[in-house]
């Protein structure tokens, strides 16, 4: 199993940078993940076994429940 940490962006969040993707690429210029699958990775783990990961779950699972919004800016 492939493993990463990430953040998820608010629903509303990943909408517009979706949007924004599908009028910058235009037709045919790429291609636009679903708002859904969006995320933005932290730290790429690799190939880990499954308990492995349910163990790092586990851990982490909790780890930022009182963290505060991160703010991040796009730019070109």
């Amino acid at each position: 199993m492939r493993a990463f940490l990430g953040l998820l962006p608010p629903p509303q969040v990943a909408q517009r940078v979706v949007a924004a993707a599908r009028a910058a690429l235009g037709a045919g210029l790429g291609r636009v993940y679903p708002a859904a699958d969006l995320h933005l990775t932290l730290v790429f783990l690799g190939a880990i076994e499954p308990a492995r990961a349910a163990a790092l779950a586990a851990g982490l699972g909790g780890a930022f429940t009182d963290a505060r919004p991160v703010r991040l800016r796009l730019g070109g």
